[in-house]
This record gives C-alpha cells, structure tokens and sequence, in this order.
C-alpha cells in the first residue's frame, strides 16, 4: 500500500546516498536533551545548506526538512511542526 515501501527500497539514507537523512544522528547522538534539543535539526539544516557541516556535508545540498516534536509529556504529544529550508540561488 502507498509509495513509501518503494521509495525506502529504492533510496539510501546515508550522507552520501540518494536520500541523506538525520545526518548529524539526532538526539541520540548528544545525550536526547529533550525539549532543549527542538533546535538541533534546524541547526544542522543551517549547516548543511551553508555548506559549514564538516565531515558530515552532503554534497550540493539545497533543501531541508526540519521537523519535531515539541511540548513532550512522555504519555503523547502534545505539538508537532515542520520546516522547509531552501538554500538561496542567488
């Protein structure tokens, strides 16, 4: 059913695959600060389309997706939002 099974099937999600995704390793990756991590995802965007990433720059970067998952009560939660951030053509 849907799209998604084929599209997981046919991408890689690494740095350097077809399809980066969480390149800096999320929230795991420095400790799961919990509410205080909520910038984590829009610093790495910032980072990856300013070209200042590092080892973990994907290559010709110009879109990001930012999302969270905010306000947690650890039983549900309470807020979500999500981003699109666009490298400048100019």
């Amino acid at each position: 059913k849907g799209a998604a099974p084929q599209f997981v099937r046919e991408h890689t999600f690494t740095i350097d695959g077809s399809f980066p995704f969480n390149t800096n390793g999320g929230q795991l990756s420095v400790g799961q600060a919990g509410a205080a991590g909520g910038y984590l995802g829009m610093v790495e965007a910032l980072r990856q389309l300013t070209g200042q990433a590092g080892t973990t720059q994907v290559a010709r970067a110009e879109i990001g997706l930012v999302s969270g998952f905010g306000m947690i009560n650890y039983d549900r939660g309470i807020c979500t939002a999500a981003a699109l951030l666009a490298r400048s053509q100019t």
